[in-house]
This record gives C-alpha cells, sequence and structure tokens, in this order.
C-alpha cells in the first residue's frame, strides 16, 4: 500500500513540475504541428516565468481575439520575450481584433507589467468602425517594450498613466 502512495505522490510531483515549467528557447505558434496553436495559449503559457531568451516564431496567418500580457517572472536583458514573423514579413503575420463599443475592451493587445517584450515583423490591427479600436494598450509598470517593422492598423497606441 505504501509504495502504491509512494508511486502516486512521485508520480503528480512530476507532473506538476512539468506542467509549470519556465520557458526557454524557440517556439512557433499557428500553423502545421505548432509548439502553441494561438498567440493566447503562449502568453498564458508566459504565465509560469522564463530562464532564459523566448522566442516565439508566427506562422503566416490571421490570428484573431485579443492578447493579454501582465508580469513574466524571470525577464531581464538577457531574458528576453520575442514575438515574431517566422517568415520575416509583417504582412504575412495579423494580430486581429474588432473594433468595440466599451472603453474597457479598447485593445487589442494588453501589455500590463510585461518587461523586456519584443515584436519583430507582425501586424497589430483593429478591424471595425465602432468607437473604440486601439491596437495596443501599455499598462503601468511596462519597460523595456520594442516595436521592430510593426504594422499598426490603426496607428493608436495607449498608455496608462
Amino acid at each position: 500500500m505504501n509504495k502504491k502512495i509512494t508511486l502516486l505522490l512521485t508520480a503528480f510531483s512530476f507532473w506538476c513540475i512539468s506542467s509549470f515549467a519556465q520557458l526557454s528557447g524557440t517556439y512557433t505558434i499557428g500553423g502545421t504541428a505548432p509548439d502553441y496553436a494561438t498567440i493566447q495559449a503562449a502568453t498564458t503559457a508566459l504565465a509560469a516565468g522564463v530562464s532564459g531568451p523566448v522566442i516565439f516564431d508566427i506562422r503566416p496567418g490571421t490570428y484573431t481575439g485579443k492578447v493579454s500580457m501582465g508580469n513574466v517572472v524571470g525577464t531581464s536583458a538577457t531574458n528576453t520575450i520575442t514575438f515574431q514573423s517566422e517568415n520575416g514579413d509583417s504582412s504575412s503575420v495579423i494580430i486581429t481584433d474588432p473594433s468595440s463599443t466599451t472603453n474597457s475592451s479598447n485593445f487589442t493587445m494588453l501589455i500590463n507589467g510585461t518587461d523586456y517584450l519584443r515584436f519583430n515583423q507582425v501586424t497589430i490591427e483593429r478591424s471595425g468602425t465602432d468607437q473604440y479600436s486601439g491596437c495596443i494598450y501599455l499598462g503601468s509598470g511596462s519597460k523595456r517594450i520594442s516595436l521592430r517593422i510593426v504594422a499598426l492598423r490603426p496607428s493608436n497606441v495607449f498608455l496608462a498613466e
């Protein structure tokens, strides 16, 4: 009986540790056999933190839905987080969300307390004609955010006060 309990506890402990491992390395988003099917799934995985530089190569496609990021444990000048077009073409990766009638939804991408974050060669947009059509909302506490060859449509970026 004690051997069964010990075996179960060991298996459970291993599962818990491996389920919440910090990220380090290069991962793919979208396309065939990706590490993460969506950008939202990748940002959820970041909640465990990082233990080295992290690169998300986003495969060509349109990714619909809001993207929210908060504080990520382990980020630094060395341990950066990069989201980039896998093929280097900003027009091939479109991160989009429809415009909104409410101020609380005034973003496609919410960056709130995230540090050392980079976006390279992607398009971030809001579709539609509703009043609230912000592309990026930079919340308080976010620092060292880099946008390199990023198309914003419309070019609305809001900063927290």
